[in-house]
Order: C-alpha cells, then structure tokens, then sequence
C-alpha cells in the first residue's frame, strides 16, 4: 500500500493538473487533458525513432476518443511542457522512499553511487546542448545520476550538455549526508570534492588518476611515495593488496588511505594495448610515458575512511561494484531508449527524454521492492535487465496504474511473483561483484535487519529454489 501510495501522490489526476497549472502547461480548457499528454508520450506504440506525430493522434483516437490534428498536438511541446514533465520527474525522485535500514554497512548512513552517461543529438541542438567533441555528433546530452546502492533511494538526475566535465559535479555535494560513503570514478577525481565531502563528515571512496601526486610521512617530512619499489616488493612476496597511509595532491597533501592493488600481467597488457591503440587513433606520436606503463599495473584507491571501518579487501570488493550503474545506464539506452529520438524541436526532445525517464524511475521504485523481499526471503537477486523488459510487456497494466485505477499495482505485483522465479532471477556471473550478493560474505561488514514477513502478506508467495 505505502508503495501504490508513493506512485499515486506523483500521478493522481488532482496532482498532475495541478503542476500543470503551476508551470502555465495547463491555462485553460482542453481536449487533451495533462495526463492524456503524460500517457501518450510515457507509452509509445513505437521505437523512439520511428514514432511520428501522427501516431500520438492514433494512441489519443483510440485510447482516449479523442480526435487532434497532428499540428495541434506538436503546438503542446513547448516550454511549459518542458517545465511540467521536467518536475513530475523531481516529484518521483522525492517520493521513491529508500528501502529502510533492512541493509546497511557497520559505521555508514548510506553507500552512494555516482556516474554519468552520454549520447549524442541531432546537430540541430548543438547551442543548448554542445557534444562532447571527437568524431561524433555536434549536440550532445549527459544525465547525471547518483542512487543508495543497497535502498535504491535516488538522489539526483541532472541533465546536461555532454560537454561539460563530471569534475565539475564533484564539487556539487549538497545531497550528500553525515556519515554517507560516497563512490565516484575516474572522471570525478577532484581533491576539492573530496575536501567538501570530508568537511560533511561523510566518506569517499575513488580510484586515483593516473600520476597522482602521492606522498608518506619519513621523519617528520613527506617524500613522493615510490610506487615502483612498492610494487617490485608486492611482487616478489606475492602481495595481492597492500594499504598505507599517505598524503593527496601536490598542493593539498590531504591526508588519506591508499590501498594498492597489483592487477594480473595480462590485465596490465590490455590496459598497454587500449592505451596505444588510442595513441595510433588520433595519431599522438609521443611515447608512453614510464609512469603510466607503472600505473597501469594497478588499482589505487583512495578513501578517508579508517581500516578498522572499511578493510582494505572490503573497500576493494565494494568498488567493485560500481558496474551496477552501468546496468541501469544500459537499460535507459537500450528499453527506454532515451539515446533514440530522432525530432528536431528542442521542447518535443526533453519531453520524450523525461517521461522516458519518469517510466523508468516508476519502474525502478518497484523493483526495489521486489528486490528487497526476494532478498531477504531466498537471498537471489533479480536481473534489472530482465526486469525492465518484462515491465514493458506489462504497458497496459501500468496505464491504469498510471490512471489512478484502485489496486493496479497490486494487481500487477500479484501477476508477476510468481513468475519472478522462471523469468526475473540474475544469474551469477564469472567476477562480478554485486552489493547485495556483499551482504551474504561472512566476513564483509554488513548488517541485514530484521525480515519484514509482512512484505507480501497479501500477495501470492513465490516458488522459487535457493541455490
């Protein structure tokens, strides 16, 4: 009910024509009503690049018994509309509840992940949205994400030209709460980020950048930590891992944790081989630098947490998991295809790349719902790739969820668990870490709460086998 709840305070009729007049896209009177707009853009009966103007009119005929020319309906994607899908969309972000505290770290609030993904536009956008330069298109969009790995909670979704660097959103920290452990990549490596992250008494976890200035403490006076007798001395003991406490940045010498892991000679090869054929691409003919070819055998992180909070292999394993945003990234471009619109007008483009995003996030409040119950009951996963397809065979179940019917969701909830042990189930994988599959290592520092035997009280218990 909470969860049917949520959904609805964002989608209710009395909601939607309200922030329609809020943001001017509703000022009087109309055969398309907001919500009709919101359906059947959120629904489309085709690919993104192949639904047309006149198929809107089709879905609203027959769906709606509504009868529009083509022109009228294009005249809707304007700024208003903009504005209103734009904040239907902040509206679900704020009203997807985390998960509770049924999973958590020992010593952390939340453990947060942070990423981008980008994709190009036609060149007709280049001044709103510049590309992020190269070979490929003029115009170009990122979207910024950031989500609680364990609650699904999401923080924030920020849509961008992809010219813009994520270095630039390393220093945008007002989400972040005390005592959150916040994992960001390469790309937002930013010791201004990090000192703004330790001054909110909060945590990060990062990979260094290659040729980071990395000092320790000798007598009182800091030298540049030799990495190349570290690693020789890790090779000839056979030291997978090692941790020291050192000092950041040229300037800044911030005093951290580097934890330094030594990768396989042929991991150290692909990464010498990327780095040359990416050399011959754009005929660079400088040579390869020897600190690099050093680097390239290895993983530093970087973190402020102390080793008693987050152990060394610990602090690896859940990096690791940083692959699980490139999966919900996966799934936007591939299912909901917000990489894929093919329209010229500025306003139609953000509005079919925000109700694609809007579904996609509705979709994602379920799925932490079903997440967590299955977890907690048989301890399995459900595959996010699975999931999402099988949500969009579902689309008119989730038009009448989407039109405030009484008990769709639950109904909806009811038909698909017992199919979630034959259909919706991930399948491990060869070295893929995930953050739930953490929680069933023994000697990981997690805490699982108590089972809510009640999750499912009124809904079918499904069959499925623990393995």
């Amino acid at each position: 009910r909470k969860l049917e709840e949520s959904i609805d305070s964002v989608l209710n009729n009395g909601v939607i024509d309200s922030l329609a007049k809020e943001t001017g896209f509703l000022k009087r009177i109309r055969k398309i009503t907001p919500k009709m707009f919101l359906e059947t853009l959120m629904f489309k009966v085709f690919s993104a690049d192949k639904q047309s103007l006149n198929d809107h009119c089709l879905s609203l005929l027959f769906n709606n018994a509504v009868s529009i020319r083509k022109q009228s309906f294009d005249s809707r994607f304007s700024d208003e509309a903009t504005e209103f899908v734009k904040r239907l969309v902040e509206n679900q972000i704020q009203s997807i509840t985390s998960i509770d505290n049924t999973f958590s770290i020992k010593g952390f609030n939340k453990v947060c992940i942070q990423d981008s993904t980008r994709f190009g536009l036609p060149d007709a956008f280049e001044n709103e949205f510049k590309s992020f330069g190269g070979r490929s298109s003029k115009a170009g969009m990122q979207i910024q994400f950031s989500y609680d790995l364990l609650r699904h909670k999401i923080h924030t979704i920020d849509i961008d030209s992809a010219s813009v660097n994520d270095r630039s959103y390393a220093v945008n920290n007002d989400w972040i709460e005390k005592d959150d452990l916040v994992i960001r990549d390469l790309g937002y490596f930013s010791m201004d980020g990090f000192k703004q992250i330790q001054e909110k008494d909060s945590f990060f976890l990062s990979r260094a950048y290659p040729r980071t200035a990395l000092f320790e403490k000798h007598s009182g006076k800091l030298i540049r930590l030799d990495l190349d007798a570290l690693i020789r001395k890790m090779e000839t003991n056979n030291i997978e891992l090692i941790e020291k406490n050192i000092y950041c940045g040229l300037d800044q010498k911030m005093p951290m944790r580097a934890i330094i892991q030594r990768l396989p000679p042929e991991l150290k090869e692909k990464r010498l081989r990327q780095k040359r054929r990416r050399a011959a691409e754009n005929k660079s003919k400088s040579a390869m630098s020897k600190d690099y070819a050093l680097w390239a055998g290895i993983n530093v992180y970087l973190t402020n947490t102390s080793s008693k909070d987050l152990p060394a292999k610990q602090a690896k394993d859940i990096y690791s998991t940083r692959w699980q945003i490139e999966l919900v990234f996966k799934t936007w471009k591939s299912f909901y295809q917000i990489d894929k619109f093919k329209t010229y007008k500025i306003n139609r483009m953000k509005c079919y790349i925000y109700t694609s995003l809007l579904l996609a996030l509705i979709h994602w409040q379920v799925f932490g719902f079903l997440q967590k119950v299955v977890f907690q009951q048989y301890e399995l996963l459900l595959s996010l790739h699975k999931y999402v397809k099988y949500m969009l065979h579902l689309k008119t179940d989730w038009i009448q969820i989407i039109r405030s019917r009484k008990d769709a969701l639950i109904g909806l909830i009811k038909k698909t668990v017992p199919l979630i042990d034959q259909y919706l189930i991930k399948e491990k994988k060869k070295n893929k870490n995930s953050i739930y599959s953490l929680l069933k290592d023994e000697n990981t520092y997690f805490r699982v709460g108590e089972r809510e035997s009640s999750a499912l009280s009124s809904i079918p218990t499904p069959n499925i086998k623990k393995t």
